[in-house]
């Protein structure tokens, strides 16, 4: 837990889900030391540095049958929650083509997205079911659906709170009806 964190406005590309679970000791030349699964992906472009299968950044038994087959184009999410998941996994493997690729085109930005010389480490997410949540999903258009999450990170070695209320809507794509990240509000 971070007792240093500030809440700051999250970026609106930033799609997260759930709170990673820690994969446990993994030995390395001898040293027993806890890894998440994003940090040990994330710093290694993607692949664990452990012989120890890892599971999903998104907080997943693994990445195979998680969120792999989504950010690989081998299938495409079929709530906004699996979208959220792979959007995810995809900011901690530093993904930017998959992250455009599910952004929808009125809200897609030009710029690039990520910073590869920005120092990101994913302490944890946590999805929200607050009554409000519950109350706009009841007022959701049937193509459309909200997932309210707070992330913990370190940005540059500084801790921060990430609280973000993401807009998904589900339209014709490429390979079927599919969903896509629209925007989000950042709840007080």
């Amino acid at each position: 837990m971070l007792d240093d964190a500030s809440t700051v406005p999250a970026p609106k590309s930033l799609i997260i889900q759930r709170p990673y679970t820690l994969s446990g000791p993994v030995v390395k030349n001898g040293d027993a030391r806890e890894v998440t699964p994003a940090a040990d992906m994330a710093d290694n472009g993607g692949m664990s540095k452990s012989k120890t299968p890892v599971g999903c950044p998104c907080g997943g038994p693994s990445f195979e049958t998680c969120c792999g087959p989504f950010i690989e184009g081998k299938a495409l999410p079929e709530t906004a929650e699996q979208l959220m998941r792979s959007r995810y996994s995809a900011y901690t493997l530093q993904n930017e083509p998959y992250l455009l690729s599910t952004w929808h085109e009125s809200t897609r930005p030009a710029e690039p997205i990520i910073n590869k010389g920005e120092k990101l480490q994913w302490l944890g997410l946590e999805v929200k079911s607050a009554l409000r949540l519950r109350q706009r999903k009841a007022e959701a258009q049937p193509n459309e659906d909200f997932v309210e999450f707070v992330a913990r990170l370190r940005v540059n070695g500084r801790g921060q709170r990430l609280h973000e209320l993401s807009r998904f809507l589900r339209e014709p794509g490429e390979g079927g009806l599919r969903w896509f990240y629209v925007d989000g509000e950042f709840p007080e």
